[in-house]
């Protein structure tokens, strides 16, 4: 099913940050959720992550292996295929920025295969992923362009249009949404 239209919404400030690696507040996020998708997302009640741009995970015992199923035939609005290069390139952004936080201990990121990624930690991350619910997939292309921070490009349900500071943030329905159920 395909989408159309324009989402229209009123808040009470504009956003700091539409780079999802620094959003901090209720206007960042309120960008954020409707382009950027993560690998899981928080299920109806906010209790526990559920498949999103990753179809299903195991974990070690010890919490310190985590392997990720990736949803196949995925874009980002830019065309950009989501594979498991793309998200590690996500992941690797994500760092040094204010989420980084959320991948303490990170050793490695295996991206071998295209719709299986393998993160190794050197200290157990039992939260990891709950965590990921809030670690956003990012277009390459964008992160390469170094401009996260003026423009977004994720998998969401709505691709960005246009910010005019101080007035309005246009975002307009992706038509290859990955979820369009």
């Amino acid at each position: 099913r395909s989408r159309s239209g324009t989402l229209l919404a009123a808040n009470n400030a504009e956003p700091l940050f539409i780079d999802p690696s620094n959003a901090e507040d209720i206007q960042d996020f309120s960008t954020v959720r409707n382009v950027y998708d993560g690998l899981t997302q928080w299920n109806k009640s906010y209790s526990a992550a559920e498949p999103a741009l990753a179809l299903s995970w195991t974990s070690n015992s010890s919490a310190t292996e985590f392997v990720f199923r990736l949803r196949p035939g995925v874009k980002f609005q830019d065309g950009t295929p989501f594979d498991s290069t793309a998200a590690k390139t996500s992941l690797l952004y994500y760092i040094p920025n204010n989420w980084g936080l959320l991948l303490a201990n990170l050793k490695s990121i295996d991206d071998s295969h295209p719709l299986t990624l393998k993160l190794q930690f050197s200290a157990p991350s039992p939260d990891l992923v709950r965590n990921m619910n809030w670690i956003k997939m990012i277009s390459p292309k964008l992160i390469e362009q170094k401009a996260v921070a003026q423009r977004a490009v994720g998998t969401g349900a709505f691709a960005f249009d246009s910010w005019t500071h101080g007035q309005k943030i246009t975002l307009s329905a992706n038509p290859d949404y990955w979820n369009a159920s």
